[in-house]
């Protein structure tokens, strides 16, 4: 009997990560789905507030120039870009959610997952 409970205790364990890893997965697999659907410039061009070209290559120049650690993370909140990004990828999640209940099922879990990861982070940090 003790063998059999430490052996459902390790299986509970493995299925409680095993549970964390995919949701964290399919987080960051919409999160991708939902940021190269607003930054497709060839569907969004015609509507006012969308992603353009230009904030493309606004965004590749920022990502390059934190990336050669040339912009610190705390000067991001002054970006003209990331704030135009931000409001458009607000827009087509709240459009996706008023289109289907489905999508706002998954959006709702991805606001879970992010809150969860929140949590643990500042855990982890102590924030």
């Amino acid at each position: 009997m003790l063998l059999w409970s430490k052996c459902r205790c390790a299986y509970d364990r493995c299925k409680a990560v095993a549970r964390a890893l995919r949701g964290h997965l399919i987080d960051s697999a919409l999160n991708i789905l939902l940021t190269t659907s607003v930054l497709d410039t060839s569907v969004n061009n015609d509507v006012p507030g969308c992603i353009t070209d230009a904030d493309v290559t606004d965004l590749r120049a920022l990502y390059d120039s934190v990336n050669r650690k040339e912009l610190d993370l705390p000067s991001l909140g002054a970006s003209e870009c990331l704030r135009k990004l931000d409001n458009a990828l607000s827009a087509h999640t709240t459009m996706l959610a008023t289109m289907s209940r489905t999508a706002r099922l998954w959006l709702q879990c991805m606001k879970y997952v992010d809150i969860l990861k929140k949590v643990l982070s500042a855990e982890r940090f102590g924030d």
